[in-house]
């Protein structure tokens, strides 16, 4: 899923030609996927699956978010049904991680599973935009790929940034970094 559109490019550029459609698609394609590495997270809602060995505890802490729904918790082989209300047994999502009420993640290895859906349905507003500023960093500098300087013929030198990605857009990305808890 690419992070920003073809056409947002273009409008961002000013670009009217449809002669290098396919290489900002491309770029688009790449810089989604250096974001999405970057903040270690998917930005699409799709399902994923913890699997991890209870410690006792009655709280798990997602490793993608945002939740947007649990499909199944299990326990020992025992699924466990969401509860209404925190006086019934069962879980509850409670921003962003799960709580158990009369039960809890009992000891073993890989006996405790969370099936879930995460991701945002709409691409956040920051993200996008640090998408459309990279691929549209990236379109600017192709002729320059590998390039660090380059003298003019009156003598002048002018250096090129060898960055990963500006650190504007890094600091745009720095908000949806998946932290380690």
């Amino acid at each position: 899923m690419g992070l920003t559109t073809v056409a947002a490019v273009k409008s961002f550029l000013s670009i009217e030609s449809t002669a290098d459609d396919a290489l900002i698609a491309s770029i688009i394609g790449a810089e989604s996927e250096l974001i999405e590495a970057y903040i270690d997270r998917s930005v699409a809602v799709k399902p994923w699956s913890d699997i991890f060995g209870g410690g006792g505890n009655c709280e798990h802490r997602f490793r993608q978010s945002p939740v947007q729904a649990i499909t199944r918790v299990m326990i020992d082989g025992m699924e466990i049904a969401e509860a209404g209300e925190i006086t019934e047994r069962g879980y509850l999502l409670d921003d962003g991680r799960l709580l158990l009420f009369g039960y809890c993640f009992a000891w073993g290895r890989n006996n405790c599973r969370i099936d879930y859906t995460a991701g945002w349905t709409a691409v956040p507003e920051a993200i996008a935009h640090a998408c459309l500023e990279l691929v549209s960093y990236r379109y600017r500098n192709k002729d320059r790929v590998g390039l660090m300087s380059k003298v003019s013929p009156v003598g002048e030198t002018t250096s090129f940034s060898q960055k990963e990605m500006p650190d504007h857009v890094r600091l745009l990305l720095n908000q949806y970094r998946r932290v380690v808890r």
